[in-house]
């Protein structure tokens, strides 16, 4: 029965290794970046952005 050589299971477990690390970076890229959205979604809710004469004068 013949094995696997090292040499391609060495190749192939380093790459699966590249590809689960770009992943997951990029899973909490997208997290970050939804929790930031959420964050300025609650901002205008709240009235800090929205609908501020401040901000409103300052405009135009």
């Amino acid at each position: 029965m013949a094995g696997v050589g090292a040499e391609f299971a060495q190749f192939y477990g380093g790459t699966s290794l590249l590809i689960m690390v770009g992943v997951i970076m990029d899973t909490l890229r997208q997290i970050e970046s939804y929790l930031l959205m959420r964050k300025y979604e609650g901002m205008m809710k709240s009235g800090n952005m929205k609908n501020n004469p401040t901000n409103y004068a300052a405009a135009i």
